[in-house]
């Protein structure tokens, strides 16, 4: 497939070399030409399938785009989930907290009455 591409510069430099990749595949070692990779395969079916390369940029183009926007849409809401986490943790932290003083609170207030009660009986009124 290489010595038959369209443009001379993804061909064959010379017939030498041409020969040069028979020989290495019929003796079994890896040849100097490689398949065409999967988005220059995309750019060719762009390019047949839509009137001109402009109307083929632009939809690459799109491609692209699109792309980078739900590459940048999942970093986003990446970033809002760890927030989100923090922020459960440290209402979590702050419910516990809560819960502590309330319960100092609980086992203050009898102590607190019983001092309010023998301060008001030692004391006399004037």
């Amino acid at each position: 497939m290489r010595a038959l591409e369209k443009t001379p510069a993804a061909r064959y430099a010379s017939a030498a070399a041409l020969a040069e990749d028979l020989d290495r595949y019929l003796t079994g070692e890896p040849v100097i030409a490689r398949p065409v990779n999967w988005w220059h395969r995309r750019w060719r079916w762009l390019r047949k399938h839509f009137v001109g390369p402009t109307l083929a940029l632009t939809a690459a183009v799109a491609f692209f785009s699109l792309v980078a926007v739900i590459v940048v849409q999942s970093i986003s809401l990446q970033e809002q989930g760890k927030q989100t986490d923090a922020a459960r943790k440290e209402a979590e932290a702050h419910r516990q907290a809560l819960e502590t003083a309330e319960e100092k609170a609980e086992r203050l207030q009898p102590d607190a009455a019983a001092s309010q009660s023998r301060s008001g009986k030692s004391a006399e009124p004037r």
